[in-house]
């Protein structure tokens, strides 16, 4: 049996959810947007990061960055991809 996660829950409301499901499922978003719709969704559902990891052949610290910005920055800003230095 692994750890527990230190990491906050993500709490979403429905509106959020259909809004996420839409994006993670849509075949007209960017792949990186839709990725990170789909990170968002997995971990507020319970699944652990590792299996999140594992499905979605993602690497954890950048799964890691994605629940971060979701956490800090609130979940449908974290969204949208960022270049540079933030």
């Amino acid at each position: 049996m692994g750890r527990h996660s230190m990491r906050s829950p993500l709490i979403l409301n429905n509106e959020t959810i259909r809004h996420l499901m839409m994006v993670a499922f849509s075949r007209k978003e960017p792949e990186t947007r839709a990725l990170r719709a789909q990170v968002i969704l997995a971990y507020a559902s319970g699944t652990r990061i590792s299996t999140i990891s594992k499905c979605l052949e993602l690497n954890r610290p950048r799964i890691y960055r994605f629940l971060d910005q979701a956490l800090g920055m609130g979940v449908l800003e974290s969204l949208e991809e960022r270049r540079g230095r933030s």
